[in-house]
C-alpha cells in the first residue's frame, strides 16, 4: 500500500469513527448526508469513505466541525479526537494556569479540588 493510500485509508477510518459516534451508522445514505453537509459530490464522499480518495483541507474542516472532532485528529490521526469547547472565562483561566510554574499549578489544583468538595 502506498503512502497516499495509507493516508486516505486512515482518514476513512477516522471519518467512520466520528460518524458512528455522532449517530450515523454504516448504512446506505450516509454518503449522501455527508455530501450535502460538506457540499461535495456523492462519488467523492464514497471515495473518502472507502479510503480511495482524500478531500482537500477545506473539505476536511467542515466534517470535523460538523462532527465535533479535532481537525488535526481527523486529517492526521494525531492528538485527541475530542474538541474541547471552553467559554471565554474558562479559556482565560486556562491560559493563566499554562503560564504558572509547577508549584503554582499544584496550588491551583488543590484549590480547585477543595472547591469541588464544597460545591458537591
Amino acid at each position: 500500500m502506498s503512502d497516499s493510500q495509507q493516508v486516505a485509508s486512515g482518514f476513512a477510518d477516522r471519518l467512520k469513527i466520528a460518524l458512528e459516534r455522532n449517530g450515523f451508522p454504516d448504512e446506505r445514505g450516509r454518503a449522501a448526508i455527508i455530501a450535502r453537509k460538506v457540499k461535495a459530490s456523492h462519488v467523492a464522499v464514497k471515495k473518502w469513505l472507502d479510503g480511495q480518495g482524500l478531500p482537500d483541507m477545506k473539505r476536511q474542516i467542515v466534517p470535523a466541525q460538523w462532527l465535533n472532532v479535532s481537525i488535526n485528529w481527523l486529517s492526521t490521526g494525531l492528538g485527541n479526537m475530542e474538541v474541547i469547547n471552553m467559554d471565554s472565562e474558562t479559556m482565560a483561566l486556562f491560559k493563566l494556569v499554562q503560564k504558572m510554574d509547577q508549584r503554582g499549578k499544584q496550588m491551583m489544583r488543590s484549590v480547585a479540588e477543595s472547591q469541588m468538595h464544597y460545591s458537591a
